[in-house]
């Protein structure tokens, strides 16, 4: 081989390497800004973005600590809200350790939703288990608030939505299923946590001013062709946590022959399911069956009947009473909620998906004529067995 050819193969594979090597810059910690917790309102037609962002600077208390601060983004989308906290920071957002995103009220109420959604679907920046989730009132609010135990609002709101009614919530390696359901399949619908805020007192820091209170989660919202259809919480909330895999209730109920050795009234828990779900479809006629069979304990809790994992179950009997008034109970609930989604007329139980994966495109051509079929046709039939 001549000097000649080996120069340019030299000078080839070099320029090669360095495209290559271009393309994989690391962005310099220092010059990002780390992002763990974001909240999304729309305001004036933009997009405002809170986000809670880590900070480098050491507490005087305990040197080499990190703290956190609150910055702020507005833009016509998403992405220009987050570039114009490049603009005024400097830093590069940096969203892979985004454990949480909460949608305000003027966004997840008065939007389509798989617009804003679009942004976490097809990023590859956000980490498979960011939860998604609604806020009632002003997301962006709820990012810079605090809580007494945590002072960080989106570690504590991450570990709130993820252990409420054992995972409600959505995570972003699901979310495209949720979008996906409400467009390929005839229920169109689906559902998303909702975190509400009750304020406790104000506290003030060097940087900024925060509310101190503490976060709920104990409703979804519901949406239907990606709008939003209503709030269900309540018994209705409760039994659509019955008709899924997302259960872990507590129950006070009557215990008729407690008498005087026991108290009156009974704290269980529900600590195994069995569910089992079947739709029947003859003319205009449908059924709907839930197999519901639940196994319980008493249970050592207070006078609310707040059950938590960690309360050992109790060793006082169960008689037949606490079973029965704990079964009419749960069936109640389970009740309400299909009647909530026919007041809503929205499929958020999947009827309408049952049936077309029993029936096929029979279906499909009798709800076209049928819209309302699965709100006004179905007769719910709910069995429900509960034994210790």
């Amino acid at each position: 081989m001549s000097a000649l050819k080996r120069i340019g193969i030299i000078l080839i594979v070099g320029t090669v390497l360095a495209l290559i090597s271009s393309s994989f810059l690391v962005v310099p910690i220092s010059k990002r800004a780390i992002i763990v917790g974001m909240g999304i309102d729309y305001v004036d037609n933009q997009y405002v973005v809170m986000c809670e962002v880590l900070s480098a600077e050491s507490s005087s208390d305990t040197p080499g600590t990190s703290t956190t601060i609150v910055i702020s983004g507005v833009g016509e989308t998403i992405t220009d809200a987050l570039e114009d906290i490049h603009v005024k920071t400097g830093q590069l957002p940096s969203l892979g350790q985004c454990c949480v995103v909460l949608l305000g009220e003027s966004i997840y109420k008065y939007q389509q939703m798989n617009l804003p959604l679009s942004l976490f679907t097809h990023s590859v920046a956000f980490k498979d288990n960011t939860v998604i989730a609604c806020f009632d009132g002003n997301a962006c609010q709820a990012i810079s608030a605090t809580t007494a135990v945590t002072p960080s609002p989106s570690f504590a709101l991450s570990q709130l939505i993820q252990g409420s009614q054992q995972r409600t919530s959505i995570p972003k390696s699901t979310l495209i299923k949720f979008i996906s359901k409400q467009h390929d399949n005839p229920s169109m619908s689906g559902y998303l946590s909702v975190v509400t805020f009750t304020p406790d007192q104000q506290i003030n820091d060097d940087k900024t001013k925060h509310t101190q209170g503490y976060f709920d989660c104990k409703s979804i919202a519901v949406f239907t062709d990606y709008m939003y259809a209503g709030t269900v919480s309540g018994d209705e909330y409760h039994g659509f946590g019955l008709v899924t895999d997302k259960t872990f209730h507590s129950y006070i109920v009557n215990d008729e022959q407690g008498g005087s050795v026991f108290p009156p009234k009974a704290s269980v828990g529900i600590f195994t399911k069995r569910l089992n779900k079947d739709v029947e479809w003859q003319g205009q006629s449908i059924t709907f069956t839930i197999k519901c069979n639940l196994r319980i304990d008493r249970t050592n809790t207070d006078e609310t009947g707040k059950l938590f994992k960690f309360i050992n179950k109790s060793t006082l009997p169960i008689d037949n009473s606490v079973l029965v008034n704990t079964r009419d109970r749960v069936t109640e609930q389970i009740n309400k909620t299909y009647q909530f989604s026919q007041q809503l007329k929205c499929d958020y139980l999947e009827i309408s998906n049952m049936l077309y994966q029993k029936y096929g495109s029979e279906w499909l051509d009798y709800v076209i004529n049928h819209p309302n079929s699965v709100f006004e046709d179905v007769t719910l039939d709910v069995q429900v067995e509960v034994t210790r």
